[in-house]
């Protein structure tokens, strides 16, 4: 939960400016129809059932169109994950251990990285009820599962009037809790290149495949 539920979607960033009376789902599909990649460095914070925190990570995310994604999470808790459009990969360097998945496996809150790395908010929209609000000056997204047995019970994410996405939040289906700030956005080419979206299991590592 304290990595993955993101790793997993991180996936917060700017979008184009708000016209008024733009509501936030409005915002989220401008967003996808008009930013084919993107870079964002991220907060995320934590909390258990009872809302204690569990921990504060940070890290990165990048994706570009079509289907490639990578997001790394900082120490202490390091984390990979690597979609070249064929194959997911996570390393977990503490475990030193790989896991390659099917691209199209995903599932939970992974399931949001690929919909940013796609464009495309259609799979959500059979398991998911969106509607939007307004919370202070931001301008939300809210996506409730129509079904109890979904590993991400509720997402949303928070566009400024501007139309910039500054927060994301997640619920899992044992009332598990991130929420993620977003403070740094990218929308110029990668300066690593297509390197970025290829992994190299490291020497020794553990593969598992599913």
């Amino acid at each position: 939960m304290r990595r993955l539920i993101f790793a997993a979607a991180v996936c917060v960033f700017a979008g184009a400016a708000a016209e008024d009376g733009e509501d936030g789902e409005t915002l989220f599909r401008r967003f996808l129809a008009e930013s084919p990649s993107a870079k964002l460095i991220f907060r995320q914070t934590s909390f258990d059932a009872d809302g204690r925190e569990i921990s504060e990570l940070r890290g990165r995310f990048w994706y570009r169109r079509p289907g490639l994604f990578r997001v790394e999470y900082d120490p202490p808790e390091e984390l990979v994950v690597v979609s070249d459009g064929e194959q997911n990969w996570t390393h977990q360097p503490d475990l030193n251990q790989v896991i390659v998945q099917p691209a199209d496996s995903l599932s939970g809150a992974s399931a949001l990285l690929d919909v940013m790395a796609s464009g495309d908010l259609a799979p959500l929209e059979g398991k998911y009820l969106f509607f939007s609000g307004l919370g202070g000056d931001l301008r939300w997204f809210n996506a409730e599962a129509r079904e109890t047995g979904q590993a991400i019970r509720r997402f949303r994410l928070a566009f400024s009037p501007e139309g910039v996405l500054r927060r994301m939040e997640l619920r899992d289906s044992f009332d598990n809790t991130a929420k993620l700030e977003i403070y740094s956005v990218s929308r110029k080419e990668f300066a690593e290149g297509d390197s970025l979206f290829r992994f190299t299991p490291p020497v020794g590592a553990d593969i598992l495949r599913e």
